[in-house]
């Protein structure tokens, strides 16, 4: 009767041991396997740091944070790393795949933030966020009016002058939110959970999903400044802020790779931390308005 091995499957001879195993143990244990304090081989080390660009620093070097240097579009399939996602630009999708892309933004919104975010900045972050402020400015100058009618129930006539300051202020204002809500998580990250290298620019990159689903709030709260539901465009208009932010916590916890406990840690920690800026340069203006 013929006779195979359990391991490798290869026929064997009468009486015939195959040593498959132990020439598997050897190949592993001289190749890639370092215990202790036993150094690399030098072949590995020195290809190694011949892939490592001249002046660039050495892994570790600057706390946890690691950010790779975008590669080119691959050709094919884009391939992700074990943590789900990784930093490349998008090739140009075509019109069939902006729209699939534009459905996983509704039905999988956790495959398509994953999908969309990266530390560098792009031309797509410049639009996004002035799209949420501009947006924002309008809101506020609606809002306003339809407050200042509720307050004093008279109807405020505004001058164009008076209409674009009331607009400029709505920009500037959602735009410094934005930016110390930014400030506050990059604080906590880099001294609270040691991403010492982690430059603002990525922190501040990691929102641009947030800025996308406040430009989608606000854009479903828009016609009700023309149809006098100011209260429910208000309250759908602060619900999307409110959302943004929480959603941009969860990028940059998924860019620094922070598990789902210290996710939410930085959530309340970053709102917190950012109510006490806001209240420092509140009150800061305040007081230059005071002195002479």
């Amino acid at each position: 009767m013929a006779r195979y091995c359990f391991y490798c499957g290869r026929e064997l001879e009468d009486k015939e041991k195959c040593d498959c195993r132990s020439q598997t143990g050897q190949a592993s244990t001289g190749y890639g396997h370092f215990t202790g304090n036993s150094a690399p081989p030098p072949n590995q080390s020195k290809t190694k740091e011949a892939g490592r660009p001249s002046g660039s620093p050495a892994p570790g070097s600057q706390g946890n944070w690691q950010h790779r240097e975008t590669p080119p579009p691959p050709k094919g399939p884009r391939r992700q790393d074990a943590s789900g996602y990784a930093y490349q630009r998008q090739p140009a999708a075509g019109r069939g795949q902006g729209m699939l892309s534009f459905m996983q933004f509704f039905a999988a919104p956790a495959d398509t933030m994953n999908r969309q975010l990266s530390a560098d900045w792009q031309r797509s972050h410049s639009l996004w966020l002035i799209a949420a402020v501009i947006l924002s400015g309008i809101h506020y100058l609606f809002m306003n009016r339809a407050l200042t009618a509720l307050l004093t129930g008279e109807n405020p006539k505004l001058t164009a002058w008076d209409s674009l300051l009331s607009f400029l202020i709505g920009t500037g204002l959602v735009f410094l939110v934005l930016l110390l809500y930014t400030l506050a998580l990059w604080l906590l990250a880099r001294f609270l959970y040691r991403q010492g290298g982690l430059p603002f620019i990525h922190a501040l990159a990691a929102g641009k999903m947030a800025w996308q689903y406040l430009t989608l709030f606000l854009l479903l709260a828009l016609p009700s400044l023309f149809t006098g539901g100011a209260l429910y465009g208000l309250a759908l208009a602060l619900m999307g802020l409110v959302f943004s932010v929480i959603v941009h916590t969860r990028q940059l916890a998924r860019l620094t790779r922070l598990d789902e406990n210290r996710t939410w840690q930085l959530a309340w920690l970053s709102i917190i931390l950012f109510a006490g800026i806001l209240s420092t340069v509140t009150t800061l203006v305040r007081l230059f308005k005071l002195l002479p």
